[in-house]
């Protein structure tokens, strides 16, 4: 919950600092539309002051900030049951779901290991499923086990895995093939590896990069905070 909590006030500063600068935006140009010079000179200074522009929160941090609320609230109701705590899961589902509705793709890793050797129920009708247990385990590599597919070792490790780009490559063109009809569905792609830590993440991940700058993308990760499988 500390991790969590952590992630909230990371999130709650970077929204409150950009709308802080875009308040001062909005003051600096209303200031140039009516000539107000001092008005204008001190919005600039203020500007200034950020150095570089901050950021906004995107979709990608909403989404990984309410997929590990919701793993670690289901970690809790397994441990102590409570109203609450099953309130509190219902509303970080729903911000899950609702931040995936507005994507126009959707690419979910997901663990083979956590869900009987089978496909999760909720992507079971995903328009292309990718099994990736066939290519290299990074955990081969000890120090790689507690990593996941968004530390650059593994991700660098996966993307240099023989075949991997290539299906990055093909996997891409066929969602661009789904997505050619501009009234089609959402697009779900499944990522499965053995733990849903290593393989698929870092799949999932760069399949997000490559599509990103042509559609609305959401990337979840179904069983990234869950326990380490044995090999």
């Amino acid at each position: 919950m500390i991790n969590l909590q952590r992630r909230a006030d990371t999130l709650l500063v970077k929204t409150s600092t950009r709308a802080a600068y875009d308040e001062l935006l909005n003051a600096a140009d209303l200031a140039a539309e009516y000539g107000h010079e001092d008005e204008l000179a001190a919005a600039k200074r203020a500007l200034a002051e950020y150095g570089d522009e901050p950021s906004r929160v995107t979709r990608e941090e909403l989404l990984d900030y309410h997929q590990h609320k919701a793993a670690t609230l289901r970690t809790l109701l397994n441990d102590y049951a409570g109203h609450d705590l099953e309130e509190a899961l219902a509303e970080a589902e729903a911000q899950l779901a609702a931040l995936a509705l507005e994507a126009e793709v959707r690419i979910v890793s997901f663990g083979y290991g956590h869900h009987d050797d089978a496909v999760p129920a909720d992507v079971d009708d995903a328009h292309l499923v990718l099994d990736l247990r066939p290519f290299r385990d990074p955990c081969v590599h000890p120090d790689l086990v507690q990593r996941t597919g968004r530390d650059e070792p593994v991700h660098r490790l996966v993307l240099g895995t023989d075949g991997i780009v290539p299906l990055l490559d093909a996997t891409a063109a066929a969602v661009r093939a789904f997505r050619a009809d501009p009234s089609a569905a959402p697009v779900t792609v499944a990522v499965g590896g053995v733990r849903g830590r290593h393989r698929s993440v870092a799949f999932a991940i760069s399949l997000g990069t490559w599509l990103r700058d042509d559609f609305r993308v959401a990337v979840e990760h179904t069983d990234i905070d869950r326990e380490i499988l044995a090999r």
